[in-house]
Parts: structure tokens; sequence; C-alpha cells
């Protein structure tokens, strides 16, 4: 799976989106997406993490850290 992301931009959440942000760190690169599109990729790394599945670490900003 590739991830790509303009690292200048901030996140926005469309009007009268109900998903919530997921902030995920991977080896120092910072990425947001949000549950609805992990979730629409099926079961994966990223949906067991979020429930409880496999063990998360969380830095300081909230990012789900993912080492490399």
């Amino acid at each position: 799976m590739q991830i790509s992301c303009n690292m200048a931009a901030k996140p926005q959440i469309p009007s009268g989106a109900t998903s919530k942000i997921i902030k995920i760190n991977v080896g120092g690169k910072k990425y947001h997406t949000t549950e609805a599109t992990v979730s629409s990729m099926g079961d994966n790394y990223i949906t067991d993490l979020l429930a409880g599945k496999n063990p998360a670490v969380v830095d300081e900003e909230g990012y789900y850290f993912i080492g490399t």
C-alpha cells in the first residue's frame, strides 16, 4: 500500500463529515487519514491497531507510531 500526502497541508474535515481523523507516524513521516478510509481497505494492520488487536504506541502529539 502506498501512502502519499502533502506535508504542507493541514488535514481538512469536509462539511458534514463524521469520520474520525487518524494520525499515523511511520518511521518519522507523519500522515493523516480517516477511520472510514482505513476501514474501506478491509481488515489490515491499522484497523487492527485501532481495534486494540495490535499493540499501539501513541506519541505525545497523538500519532500512532509504526516503526520501520
